[in-house]
């Protein structure tokens, strides 16, 4: 039988999917390999959205969504990094807002209302 080995770091581990298929927390998966998987298929199929996915590494290579997983291959996926700037590097494109912003509703209004 085929296979492939994955491996999700930091927030993308905690995802239920991944979970629920680790041997252990942080441990790498050994995973049956489906025709014609991309990485992009492998990661919400557990239950990971691809916009949470900032860089992917096959076999210490970088790649895109697009590439199809094949016998042997060790897949690592990782979260957006915010400590630092990877968007020279990785071939995934991640747009982050230039700033962030508070959005409130009335309902929220109202509820601020009665806390006080």
């Amino acid at each position: 039988m085929k296979y492939f080995f994955a491996r999700f770091y930091d927030s993308l581990k905690d995802f239920p999917g991944v979970q629920r298929r680790l041997p252990g927390y942080g441990a790498i998966m050994q995973l049956p390999l489906l025709v014609n998987q991309t990485v992009k298929d492998l990661a919400e199929s557990l239950g990971v959205p691809h916009s949470e996915i900032a860089m992917i590494l096959v076999n210490s290579k970088e790649v895109d969504f697009d590439y199809i997983i094949k016998d042997k291959d060790f897949v690592s996926f990782f979260p957006d990094f915010k400590t630092f700037d990877i968007s020279g590097v990785t071939k995934i494109n991640i747009e982050k807002p230039k700033e962030f912003k508070f959005i409130l509703d009335v309902h929220l209004g109202k509820l601020a209302k009665y806390l006080r």
